[in-house]
């Protein structure tokens, strides 16, 4: 039997469920960069905008 080690022992005790939730964030931000740019392009008034924390909601 091997012995475990550090890097080991982190794999089994650490979650990775807030990098999951960065990733999935960038991930809806780079979605919608070209619909944005070609809104703002146009020339419409984002005034009324919409914050992405409200359509993604809050990470837990």
């Amino acid at each position: 039997m091997k012995p475990r080690t550090r890097c080991g022992d982190s794999r089994h005790s650490h979650r990775l469920s807030p990098l999951h939730d960065v990733v999935h964030t960038w991930q809806a931000r780079l979605a919608a960069a070209p619909a944005e740019e070609a809104f703002l392009v146009g020339g419409c008034d984002d005034s009324d905008g919409v914050d992405l924390t409200d359509v993604l909601g809050t990470r837990p």
